[in-house]
């Protein structure tokens, strides 16, 4: 993550310091975007990190939007792990099924 947020940095750079205008900074990641999306993956890879940084601001910039991030956020915590203890489980029962009835 820290690789990826330095050059991200780098790329945005010029633009914070004021040495770009706005046109060409929009013009730049435009083409940017465009390579990055028509690499074998890419459109889903851009979407997924998208998402990942929106959320992150959104909780850096704290107030009601932060904390219903935060909700946000525990739920799928919440949601992936009993979707992967359920998984265990089932996993577990087709196991021990077959064998079951081997043995009796």
């Amino acid at each position: 993550v820290k690789v990826v947020a330095e050059r991200l940095n780098r790329r945005i750079l010029p633009r914070v310091d004021g040495e770009e205008s706005l046109e060409a900074f929009r013009a730049r990641m435009r083409a940017w975007a465009k390579q990055l999306c028509e690499a074998p993956g890419g459109l889903d890879l851009v979407e997924m990190a998208g998402n990942t940084w929106r959320r992150k601001a959104r909780k850096i910039s704290g107030g009601l939007g932060g904390v219903v991030q935060e909700v946000k956020d525990f739920k799928n915590r919440m949601a992936e792990g009993s979707s992967l203890l359920y998984g265990a489980i089932k996993c577990s029962a087709m196991a021990g099924g077959p064998r079951q009835g081997v043995f009796d």
